[in-house]
């Protein structure tokens, strides 16, 4: 995969009704480091990039990798 223009990425408009959910995929997002993160709005309207600690401004972005299907055991056990 490669990183695409951040603003290439997939947002839905705004929806008053559905604010407060996310208004994109979450995707891996470049600022700086990598992290992972999605696209929403305020209850106003206004549109923010944002992961678990708040509003960032990624200037890339890829879809998130698919999870392995191949896992066969407990984490932490051997």
């Amino acid at each position: 995969m490669e990183w695409m223009l951040i603003e290439t990425c997939p947002i839905k408009p705004f929806d008053k009704e559905k604010w407060f959910q996310a208004h994109s995929d979450t995707v891996l997002l470049w600022v700086g480091r990598t992290t992972i993160g999605s696209y929403g709005f305020t209850e106003k309207g206004k549109g923010r990039w944002q992961n678990v600690y708040g509003n960032i401004k990624p200037t890339h972005w890829m879809p998130l990798p698919e999870p392995p299907q191949d896992f066969s055991g407990d984490i932490g056990h051997e």
